[in-house]
This record gives C-alpha cells, structure tokens and sequence, in this order.
C-alpha cells in the first residue's frame, strides 16, 4: 500500500478544491508534483482540462525502488492556489480524484514475469478515492473526505478537524504541527476481504512467533485484546463502544461487515504529536492520562 500513498502525495502537492482552472495552471502544477514525486520512470499523458474545467492526467505509472511499480489509470484535480505549489507551498483547498490505482511487482530483468505481474494486476486491483479539504487564514484545516474504494463493497473514508494548523507557507506549516490539535475525526470501513488484503499478513508477522501454533496464539491474542477494552476507562470508551470493539475483535481473522469510530476530544483538543504517540506506542504518561482527553464512539455491524 505504500504506492498507494505515493499516489495520494499527488493529492496533497496538487492542490485546490471548488474554483475553475486553465490549462497553464495544470502544466505549471503538474511539472511541480512530478519534480517532488520520489519515483522513478514516470510516464503519463496530460495534463489536460476535462468537461468540468478539472486539470486531468491519464495512463500514470512509475517505479518505486527496483520491486514495485504503479498504475493509476486517471488522476483529476481542481481547486484555488494551484500557482502555490510551484513555490512548494500548500494551498488552502483540494478536490482531488483518481481512478484504477494498482501496485505490481517488478523483478528486473524479468520482462516476461513483469508483464505477467502487471496483467494480472489490471484484472485483480482497482482501488478508486477522492481527497477533499479546504482551510482559510485563521481557521481549521477540515479534511471533508479521504475515501477509498477497493472493490466487492470494501471502502475507507475518513473525515477530520484540525485547529491551529497554518497552510499560510511551508515554515508556518512546519512551525503549527508541533501546537496543532485535531478537535474530531471519523473513520468508515467496509470490510469483505478488505482487512485480509491489507492487513492480516503485515500484523501476522508483527505478532505471531515462529515456532508455535498460530491459530492457539491468534486466539490467545483475541483474550487479551478484548480483557483490555474491557479495562479501558469511561468516558473515554462507553459500553456499547466496548461491546462493538470487542464483537470485532472475535470476528478477526475474517472480519465482514461495517465498523464506524467518532473520535472527539475534550476542550482545546489533542495535540497531533500526542495523539501519534498513543496511537503508535505507550504514551510516557500512561494510557489512562492519554485516553482522559479523548471520546471514542464505535459500531460494529457485522454482515447477516
């Protein structure tokens, strides 16, 4: 999934969101991206200005590193600002889309693997999103929607407020993510097949030891995993949002259905340092202090 988010990096340099834009705008855009893209042989046509006055790019691929290269078969933006991004600024909004976004293996001098790999790829993938967010001098950063489409059903979205976070220039940015706070956010996901497809394997070799039987340890981990919601503190978590949580966990590892979280947080907000650092590690507080500034509201809706 990394490529993916190679991709998505598209998103955030190109910039804009509800404003008509001319075809010099998307050049000079474009050849902006491109010079920051960490890739390699990149390759497209466009860009061009579709029906609705959008810049639009098709047939994009390049290479990431020496084993995996990317398609996307459309990328499509409009928006305010987009001159911003040719000063490496960001701009105040984006309305961005892509299409038939897919990742393949690549093994060098291989052309009969590499076109085997890239054909079966076209047939199996084809991950669709939009990226939506606007802000102005003063105000929030609202992301007003990152969605992902995966095919069979299977689909993320994800919403969020930001307070304090300056889009203003590239030193304000850098200076406002230490302060900034994120005040909510929401998280969708459907899940068919979609948390085997990116998850299970990578949180497999994470977890699981050699040696020993892993359906034992995948059960034991279940335990553990629902004894801790259960110890989880309110307000933070209320009941039904530990019932939810923990009816997921025995589900893994074939969850099916529709899980929903809304995350908020109580006064000024969390600072997105510390919510990275309970997110991803022990918070060198504690849990209990950590979780005292938040209210997580979750659903779980398994597929009947």
């Amino acid at each position: 999934m990394k490529s993916l988010f190679i991709a998505l990096s598209l998103a955030l340099l190109a910039r804009g969101a509800l404003a008509q834009v001319n075809l010099p705008d998307c050049t000079e855009n474009w050849r902006a991206l491109a010079a920051a893209l960490p890739v390699d042989e990149l390759h497209y046509t466009g860009p061009e200005l579709d029906t609705q006055g959008r810049c639009r790019l098709s047939d994009i691929s390049f290479q990431i590193g020496t084993y995996q290269r990317m398609e996307i078969e459309r990328l499509s933006w409009s928006g305010t600002g987009l001159e911003r991004t040719v000063e490496g600024q960001p701009p105040e909004a984006l309305d961005l889309s892509f299409e038939g976004a897919r990742a393949m293996a690549t093994i060098p001098d291989q052309p009969v693997l590499n076109y085997l790999y890239r054909e079966q790829a076209r047939a199996l993938q084809s991950v669709s999103g939009d990226l939506r967010y606007h802000w102005s001098p003063g105000e929030p950063l609202v992301l007003d929607q990152l969605a992902l489409d995966f095919r069979n059903g299977n689909r993320i979205t994800l919403s969020a407020q930001i307070a304090g976070l300056d889009l203003g220039s590239l030193a304000a940015l850098q200076t406002s993510r230490d302060s900034a706070t994120l005040s909510e956010a929401r998280l969708e996901i459907y899940s068919y097949g979609l948390f085997e497809t990116l998850a299970l394997v990578p949180m497999g070799q994470m977890m699981l030891i050699p040696g020993q039987a892993p359906e034992a340890q995948v059960e034991t981990l279940k335990t553990r995993a629902t004894a801790f919601i259960g110890a989880l503190s309110q307000p933070a978590l209320d009941a039904p949002s530990k019932t939810a949580l923990s009816a997921l966990v025995q589900s893994l590892p074939h969850p099916q259905g529709r899980f929903a979280a809304h995350l908020t947080t109580v006064g000024e907000g969390m600072p997105l340092g510390r919510l990275t650092e309970g997110l991803t590690s022990t918070p060198k507080d504690g849990l209990a202090d950590w979780l005292r500034d938040l209210r997580l509201t979750v659903t779980w809706e398994p597929k009947t």
